[in-house]
């Protein structure tokens, strides 16, 4: 079953650990983001209208 109509807005995750780098997973996820993203969650489905960040804070 999917998870419909998430919706992440302005999201910047930080390792507690200094060094270590984060990242999104997510299997049959539906929904949009607003603002910066990061780590950018390219797996969530259905995204529009967002500057997402990859894990080196790149844009996706």
């Amino acid at each position: 079953m999917a998870c419909t109509e998430l919706k992440f807005n302005s999201i910047q995750l930080k390792s507690s650990k200094p060094g270590v780098q984060v990242g999104s997973i997510c299997i049959n996820a539906h929904g949009t983001t607003t603002g910066a993203i990061q780590p950018g969650i390219s797996c969530l489905q259905n995204r529009t209208g967002s500057e997402i960040l990859g894990a080196q804070g790149e844009f996706l």
